[in-house]
C-alpha cells in the first residue's frame, strides 16, 4: 500500500475525509503534519514485538574486526536497519551451504566468527521499518506486510484524534489493539526480504 492511501485511510478514520482525494485546507493540515510521527510509532510498535520485518546480510573474511583468534561484525554499522538477530545463520563454501552454529554474539548486536574462516556467512536478522517522514512521496510503496498496514492507520487515527474527541480516539485504539494482539497468533516472522549487496 502506497503512503497516500494509509494518510487516505487514517483521515477516514477520524471522519476527515471521503471518496479517494486527500483534502489539503486547514481541517487536516495539522493531522497531515503529525501523521510521519505516529506512522513510525505505530511501525516501531509492531515490527519489534508481534510482527517482524527478516532480512538478510552475507559476511564474508574481508569483512570485520580481527581481536585475536575473533573476526567481530558490529551488525548496525554492516545492516543500518538491524534491530536483532534473528536466530538463523547459514555458512557457504565449496561444499555447499548449511545451517551453522559455530559463532557467538554479543550484547545483541556484535556477531564473533572464527578470523580464519572461509566463504561466507549469511545472517538473518529482524530489521527496523523503514522511517516514513514529512518528505515521504505519496506514491511510497510501503516495504512492510499487508497485516500491518490494514492496522497501522487504526492506530495513526487513535493517536491524532485523541484531542479532538477522546472517546472516538479510545474506540480506534482499543480496535487496534484487538488487531495487534491477533497478529502474535501468527508466524511472527512475518517476510523476508534478502539484501542483493553485503551493506559494508
Amino acid at each position: 500500500m502506497k503512503w497516500k492511501d494509509i494518510k487516505l485511510a487514517t483521515l477516514q478514520k477520524m471522519f476527515s475525509a471521503e471518496g479517494t482525494s486527500i483534502p489539503s485546507d486547514d481541517s487536516t493540515r495539522d493531522y497531515l503534519a503529525g501523521m510521519p510521527y505516529v506512522a513510525n510509532e505505530g511501525l516501531q510498535m509492531i515490527c519489534t514485538s508481534k510482527k517482524y520485518i527478516v532480512k538478510s546480510v552475507d559476511l564474508d573474511s574481508t569483512m570485520g574486526i580481527v581481536v585475536g583468534k575473533y573476526r567481530k561484525f558490529v551488525m548496525p554499522d554492516i545492516a543500518k536497519d538491524f534491530f536483532e538477530f534473528a536466530g538463523e545463520i547459514y555458512y557457504t563454501d565449496d561444499a555447499g551451504r548449511e545451517r551453522t552454529q559455530a559463532y557467538y554474539t554479543e550484547v545483541n548486536n556484535v556477531l564473533v566468527l572464527p578470523a580464519n574462516f572461509t566463504g561466507v556467512f549469511t545472517v538473518y536478522y529482524k530489521a527496523y521499518p523503514e522511517e516514513i517522514t514529512s518528505d515521504t512521496d505519496d506514491e511510497y510503496e510501503l516495504q512492510i506486510p499487508p497485516d500491518i498496514v490494514a492496522i497501522l492507520p487504526l492506530y495513526m487515527a487513535s493517536q491524532l484524534y485523541k484531542e479532538d474527541d477522546n472517546g472516538i480516539a479510545t474506540s480506534l485504539r482499543n480496535e487496534f489493539e484487538v488487531a495487534y494482539e491477533r497478529l502474535a497468533q501468527n508466524n511472527p516472522m512475518c517476510t523476508y526480504e534478502p539484501m542483493d549487496e553485503s551493506g559494508w
